[in-house]
C-alpha cells in the first residue's frame, strides 16, 4: 500500500478539464475486516476541507476501486483500477477517465434508519490521557432488552481530523447520534449487528498508517 504513496507524492493527477481542483495534505490507512473479507482501505484528505475525500481499497496487494467523493457536489468520480496491482498503478492513465455517479443521500431513508435506532446507551472508558473507548449499545425498543447491535470505538482525545472512515456503523453515529464523530481520530472500532435469524454482521477497523502528503487532483464540474 505505501507504494500508492510513494507514487502520489510524485504526481500531481490532471484529467485534462481542469475546473475543479482538489488538494490533499493527509492520509490514513486502515486495515478492514468484514464478512469475512480483509482489505486495506487508504483515504486521502484535506486537513482544511471536509467536502471531499479520495479512497483506494487494495486486498493481497491487488486494487479493488478507487474513487474520489465530493459531498457539496452530491457526486462521486469512480475510477477502473480494478485488478491491477499496485505497483502496476499509473496515475498518468488510471486516472485519466473517470465517470460521475451521483451520491445524494434520501433523506426519507435515514431519518427513519436514525428513528429505528432511537434506543441506545453509551458508555467511555478512558484508557489513558490521550485515549478513550466509547461503547454504543442499540435496543429493539425502549425497553432496552434486547441488543439489536454494538460499537466500539477507540480514538484519540487530543488529535483531531475530518473524518471519513467508511464504516455504516460510523455513519449512523455520526447522523444520528454526535455529529462530533466528524472530527474524531480513529484508531480502531469493532462492531457487530444482530440479525433476526440470529446471525451477525460484524466490522473491525484498524489504524495502520497516518502521514502528510502533498498532491491534488484535477476533474469538471
Amino acid at each position: 500500500m505505501k507504494k500508492i504513496i510513494y507514487l502520489i507524492l510524485l504526481v500531481s493527477i490532471n484529467f485534462g478539464f481542469a475546473q475543479k481542483k482538489y488538494d490533499f495534505n493527509l492520509y490514513t490507512i486502515y486495515e478492514e475486516t468484514s464478512s469475512n473479507n480483509n482489505f486495506q482501505s487508504l483515504i486521502f484528505t484535506d486537513s482544511l476541507n471536509a467536502n471531499y475525500y479520495l479512497s483506494i481499497y487494495a486486498k493481497d496487494n491487488i486494487l479493488i476501486q478507487a474513487s474520489l467523493s465530493d459531498i457539496e457536489k452530491d457526486a462521486r468520480y469512480i475510477f477502473d483500477v480494478s485488478n491491477k496491482k499496485i505497483e502496476e498503478l499509473d496515475f498518468s492513465k488510471d486516472f485519466s477517465s473517470p465517470y460521475r455517479k451521483n451520491i445524494k443521500a434520501n433523506e426519507e431513508v435515514l431519518n427513519k434508519i436514525c428513528e429505528n435506532t432511537q434506543y441506545y446507551d453509551r458508555s467511555i472508558q478512558k484508557l489513558n490521557d490521550s485515549t478513550e473507548v466509547e461503547t454504543f449499545k442499540y435496543y429493539k425498543n425502549k425497553n432496552k432488552k434486547k441488543v439489536t447491535s454494538t460499537v466500539i470505538v477507540e480514538s484519540s482525545t487530543n488529535k483531531k481530523m475530518f473524518n471519513h472512515l467508511q464504516s455504516d456503523f460510523i455513519f449512523l453515529i455520526i447522523r444520528c447520534i454526535d455529529k462530533s464523530y466528524n472530527s474524531k481520530f480513529i484508531y480502531n472500532t469493532n462492531s457487530v449487528a444482530f440479525r433476526k435469524d440470529g446471525s451477525k454482521i460484524e466490522e473491525q477497523f484498524k489504524l495502520i498508517e497516518t502521514n502528510t502528503t502533498n498532491f491534488s487532483i484535477n476533474t469538471q464540474e
